[in-house]
């Protein structure tokens, strides 16, 4: 038990300075202006704000919308998805578990909300079929944006080295959701990067910060074929 509390308590110190290290990044304000720049080729605000988006069910923007970060859904998991069967039945009720609202957050949820999210998971998961648990976490954190961080090789496994684990994840981004001071300076880089007027950004603390975390990591921990452009 102790042992375990040791690891959890270093992955979470680990977790911490990294996020600080992105959002006190030199860089981190310019970043946020070049990835929500609306004149440029980055996902920006775009990801979520695309329409329609209907909280409840899974439609063909929703699968263009994985496009934009870089990942795709292919034939089999689209028909899954959105053709009536048991792969769309499982997904829509998840969708519709009244513990799992759209404005449902990270940092407030309690263990039947980690039950009704982790059932939604499992089930695009499911659908999902190839590369599953980068593309499902993506696709859930456009349904559910307040509470599903985004997932993927660079920030999740090279950058916060937390293996696949969605758990895990979860806990960790649920504790730095709850951190005033990692809030705060979140609140400040948003406010430098939009005070031009040019553009707004709406993104909720959670995607800023996976924002941050994955445009300031190190190009050695981005595989060569991820394109500037990606997420």
């Amino acid at each position: 038990m102790t042992e375990n509390l040791a690891r959890e308590a270093d992955v979470m110190a680990r977790a911490r300075s990294e996020a600080m290290r992105a959002i006190e990044d030199a860089r981190a304000v310019n970043m946020l202006r070049r990835y929500y720049d609306p004149a440029g080729d980055y996902a920006g605000s775009t990801f979520l704000e695309l329409t329609p988006n209907e909280p409840d069910n899974i439609t063909a923007t929703d699968l263009y919308a994985l496009s934009l970060l870089d990942v795709r859904a292919g034939p089999q998991a689209g028909r899954r998805l959105l053709d009536d069967g048991a792969h769309r039945d499982a997904v829509l009720t998840a969708l519709g578990d009244p513990n799992l609202r759209f404005e449902v957050t990270l940092e407030g949820a309690n263990e039947t909300t980690f039950a009704a999210a982790e059932k939604l998971y499992l089930a695009v998961r499911e659908a999902l079929g190839i590369r599953p648990w980068v593309t499902a976490s993506k696709l859930c954190a456009r349904k559910r944006p307040l509470f599903f961080p985004v997932r993927d090789s660079v920030v999740t496994l090279e950058r916060l080295r937390l293996g696949k684990s969605y758990l895990l994840a979860w806990n960790v981004y649920n504790t730095l959701l709850q951190d005033d001071e990692v809030l705060q300076k979140v609140h400040a880089r948003v406010e430098k990067a939009q005070a031009g007027g040019e553009f707004k950004i709406s993104d909720p603390p959670l995607r800023i910060l996976d924002v941050l975390l994955w445009m300031t990591a190190d190009a050695s921990m981005r595989p060569r074929r991820q394109g500037r452009a990606a997420r």
